[in-house]
């Protein structure tokens, strides 16, 4: 335990005494896979030698921990924790840190947003997260009680769950498995019928569309849905609840309650971006353009301009070149619109013309 806290003392004063030299960058584009934000860092790279060292050090300390090279023929980075190699650079490459102060709660918002469920034991693909003070993550192998975890600024190892400065044995760690995503279509046509399908494995499940026909699927983990006659929402709630089969590293079968959901556009695709210049001069004229552009064969595009006084728009399917004749704050509006639905809410930006 001695080792431990070192370990993480030592991560806290050696961030903020590179802080000013190296600018570590808080960062604000991560998000769970349920949408919630995740505080990161970027951080700068120690020395080739401290890596080294360090690499020499660990080697020695726990010498049946297996070191993973990450850059440069070193293990030893700065560029991820043990956080941020467990929940971001395992799903999605990408080197961050996460929780750059001690104890902090940032790391908690994957566990407790629903996008990962907590489940007995060790399953692949997995995580897990030691209990706190530890404050420690990794990620499941498919060898029983081996896992993989990033030893602060320090080594990545491949080691027994009961070996190292995080040794656990099994009663100061949680176990998580991401949640069953819907996939499928994004959009509901007019007419027609379109599938939505989860991971094998789940079963017993009950799907909710309303505002949809279910066609074929209650029960099981493929949904076959159409639009119902009458309805003109341009877009609704797919939800179902369910059990998650899942067999554990040792062998043992898991059933796991879940629930998941997303939204889906009907009959035209929503607005999701509207993008054009802030400001601009009298008497010019500004571009803005919508995604996703949409087929004529789905709907168009419904522009406005308040104020609209002194103002000249230029359509072109998901473009608007719009001339201000006048000085002012004006907002740019934009939303999609089909045979079968009533528009939904506008996308906005606002522009200053000067």
């Amino acid at each position: 335990m001695k080792k431990f806290v070192f370990l993480c003392l030592s991560s806290i004063v050696f961030s903020y005494s590179l802080k000013a030299q190296c600018n570590d960058t808080p960062m604000y584009d991560i998000f769970t896979p349920r949408g919630s934000y995740v505080l990161s860092y970027v951080t700068c790279e120690s020395s080739a030698k401290t890596r080294l060292d360090n690499d020499n050090k660990y080697a020695s300390t726990y010498p049946n921990a297996q070191q993973i090279k990450t850059y440069d023929g070193y293990s030893s980075t700065r560029k991820f924790n043990c956080h941020g190699y467990a929940w971001i650079k395992t799903e999605d490459g990408i080197d961050r840190w996460i929780g750059y102060v001690l104890n902090n709660r940032d790391p908690d918002v994957y566990t407790t947003d629903g996008s990962y469920l907590e489940v007995p034991s060790a399953v692949y693909p997995g995580k897990i997260f030691w209990n706190r003070p530890a404050d420690h993550s990794a990620v499941t192998t498919d060898q029983k009680g081996i896992v993989i975890s990033k030893w602060n600024e320090y080594p990545l190892m491949k080691h027994n769950l009961n070996y190292g400065p995080f040794a656990s044995n099994g009663t100061n760690v949680k176990y998580y498995v991401k949640t069953p995503v819907i996939s499928g279509a994004d959009l509901i046509p007019c007419s027609g019928t379109v599938s939505f399908t989860l991971p094998s494995g789940v079963t017993s499940t009950t799907w909710n569309a309303a505002g949809a026909t279910i066609v074929s699927g209650q029960g099981t983990n493929k949904l076959t849905v159409q639009k119902t006659s009458g309805t003109t929402a341009q877009s609704i709630l797919i939800s179902v609840s369910g059990t998650y089969k899942l067999t554990s590293v040792s062998g043992t079968i898991i059933n796991v309650p879940f629930d998941a959901s997303r939204i889906v556009s009907v009959g035209a695709h929503l607005v999701t971006s509207l993008t054009g210049p802030s400001s601009i001069n009298k008497g010019g004229s500004a571009t803005f353009t919508a995604s996703p552009q949409i087929p004529a064969t789905e709907g168009g595009y419904e522009w406005s301009v308040l104020p609209a006084t002194g103002v000249t728009q230029s359509k072109w399917l998901n473009s608007n070149m719009i001339t201000f004749k006048n000085s002012g704050s004006y907002t740019v509006m934009v939303r999609t619109t089909s045979s079968c639905t009533t528009p939904n809410t506008y996308k906005t930006v606002s522009i200053m013309v000067q």
